[in-house]
């Protein structure tokens, strides 16, 4: 389901091809040449723009998760009917091509953007909850044949108990972004 850019390599092709004869001060350039040639900045910025978009596009259907699927399904298959829609009735002729191609690629960016944003605070997370790790109490010295120092048991479960508090807090604060996103 990935998708290219279909910019037609012939075209390309003109494009250089009108570029070299200009250059070379060329008189006979072909009339429709010189027309496709007149529009290359237009297409330049189109191409660069829809290869940005493909290339959000592709990297969100790589790395969506099969569980995260069904959360993005609906607006993925909305995006889908939008690109086919253009592929099939659009050119670069049309009349408001670059306000339907926009609105493409920001739903496609947003989207990204948004499964980023979440992936990034579900990594916040469990970085939170691997600080969790390391043992409450420790033996006397370090040295594993002592005993356990439970002197300070009060302080140490007080510590761990606001590591816990500050976290879960955090966590909250990371899963209401999440819930926003969605």
């Amino acid at each position: 389901k990935l998708i290219t850019v279909n910019f037609d390599l012939q075209l390309i092709s003109v494009l250089r091809e009108v570029s070299y004869l200009e250059a070379n001060q060329v008189e006979s350039i072909p009339k429709t040449a010189a027309e496709i040639y007149s529009s290359k900045e237009s297409y330049r910025q189109l191409v660069a723009n829809l290869e940005l978009m493909v290339n959000a596009y592709n990297k969100i259907l790589k790395t969506v998760l099969e569980v995260e699927y069904p959360l993005v399904q609906g607006q993925l298959q909305d995006i889908d009917s939008r690109l086919k829609e253009a592929e099939e009735t659009l050119n670069w002729k049309t009349e408001g091509l670059w306000e339907h191609i926009s609105t493409v690629i920001e739903s496609v960016h947003d989207l990204e953007r948004r499964i980023r944003k979440a992936k990034d605070n579900v990594e916040e997370i469990q970085s939170i909850m691997r600080s969790w790790v390391s043992p409450i109490f420790e033996r006397k010295d370090g040295k594993r044949e002592n005993v356990l120092s439970l002197d300070d048991r009060p302080e140490w479960l007080e510590k761990r108990y606001n590591l816990i508090k500050e976290s879960g807090l955090r966590i909250h604060a990371l899963v209401k972004v999440k819930r926003v996103l969605a």
